[in-house]
């Protein structure tokens, strides 16, 4: 089961560094206006500053999320998986002994 997911894991994470690396990329276009003019653009440092800023917050929170499913899913398959290495709930012995004796 696992195998069939990473395909689509390693697309979606291909696609979210794409879109990344597009906005830093138009975020770098801006670095034109404020060297061609003379003009006073103080406003505007804070103004790129801070949505540089806040998209890289934006951005870490999307890597943490996603790591987070993927930490999630890989858990439910070991614990549901056909190996069965973990059990959600730990059982004591005198209950195994119990529910074997049902």
């Amino acid at each position: 089961m696992l195998e069939s997911v990473l395909p689509s894991v390693h697309t979606f994470s291909g696609t979210m560094m794409l879109a990344l690396i597009t906005v830093l990329a138009l975020m770098l276009t801006l670095f034109g206006l404020s060297t061609s003019t003379d003009t006073k653009l103080e406003w505007f440092y804070f103004l790129y500053f801070a949505a540089l800023i806040i998209s890289s917050f934006l951005a870490g929170a999307v890597i943490t999320v996603v790591l987070m499913l993927y930490n999630a899913v890989r858990n439910i398959i070991n614990a549901i998986g056909p190996k069965k290495e973990k059990q959600i709930i730990p059982i004591d012995e005198d209950l195994k002994v119990k529910l074997k004796t049902l």
